[in-house]
């Protein structure tokens, strides 16, 4: 007998169906969008509330963050500026900006002044007053007022005192003061014998004109190619008398002081023009 082959069976692989990873990607998306709506809802439900952003500029710092503390944010200085307008202290700007909704908690950057850049202020005693004044002038100062006293020993003309002090540190553009002497106080004379006349002192002004007072005349020149002829008129009592005259560079800033007796005018004449009348 021949001998019978054995039967050789055939595997069958069983291969999964493409509907099946298409049903698992849903289900992982779904579980996905799932969590995420999850983690959002809780978010939603915890967030801080919402509030706007008040408006902070102009007032002190102190001031400013506890306004922003009491809406719940958190008032942090990012930065010191110099402003001529806002003393120091003082929030400039902030951001965000106010009247912007953003959540409590949210950090507010605040921009705070340190007021007006400051100056040395120069040594003005036992100067003229002319000298005074332009060193005034060059350090971006302003004279505002001019005292007169009597000294023994300082010259007339000369300054005796100054508000503020040598050496303190003033704002830019601060008004000075200045007391200035008139020099030694005249004692009184016996009448003249010939009637009419009053004896004089060389360099003294007469009588009859008054205490003299002073004033500072700025002026600004106009750019140009020629140096521009500056002439300051004084008319007072004593009549119209020539305070200045001189030739400057354009461009340049002139500051005079001139005297007068009583009610007087100073008129500032450039190349002949008359430019600005001051009363004083």
């Amino acid at each position: 007998m021949k001998a019978t082959a054995p039967v050789q069976r055939q595997r069958v692989v069983n291969v999964p169906s493409p509907w099946w990873g298409v049903v698992m990607l849903v289900a992982l998306v779904a579980g996905l969008g799932g969590l995420a709506f999850g983690v959002f809802y809780v978010w939603l439900t915890t967030a801080p509330p919402e509030v706007k952003v008040p408006d902070v500029t102009r007032i002190n710092i102190r001031a400013a963050e506890d306004i922003l503390a009491r809406r719940g944010l958190i008032g942090q200085v990012r930065a010191h500026r110099y402003d001529q307008k806002l003393p120091a202290d003082t929030v400039i700007s902030s951001g965000p900006v106010a009247g912007k909704t953003v959540r409590q908690g949210r950090v507010v950057e605040i921009i705070v002044s340190d007021g007006p850049p400051t100056v040395l202020m120069p040594d003005l005693r036992e100067i003229e007053l002319d000298r005074a004044s332009q060193a005034i002038s060059r350090a971006d100062l302003h004279l505002a007022r001019i005292r007169r006293r009597y000294d023994q020993a300082l010259p007339a003309g000369w300054v005796m005192e100054q508000k503020p002090a040598a050496g303190a540190r003033v704002a830019r553009r601060a008004d000075i003061e200045l007391t200035v002497s008139a020099g030694p106080k005249p004692e009184a004379r016996p009448p003249s014998e010939t009637p009419g006349e009053t004896p004089s002192t060389p360099g003294t002004a007469p009588e009859d004109l008054g205490e003299p007072h002073y004033a500072v005349v700025q002026v600004a020149l106009p750019e140009g190619d020629e140096p521009a002829q500056v002439r300051i008129e004084v008319e007072d009592k004593r009549g119209i008398t020539v305070a200045y005259k001189a030739a400057h560079e354009p461009g340049s800033t002139i500051a005079q002081v001139v005297t007068g007796y009583g009610d007087a005018i100073a008129r500032v004449y450039v190349n002949d023009n008359l430019i600005e009348e001051k009363r004083f």
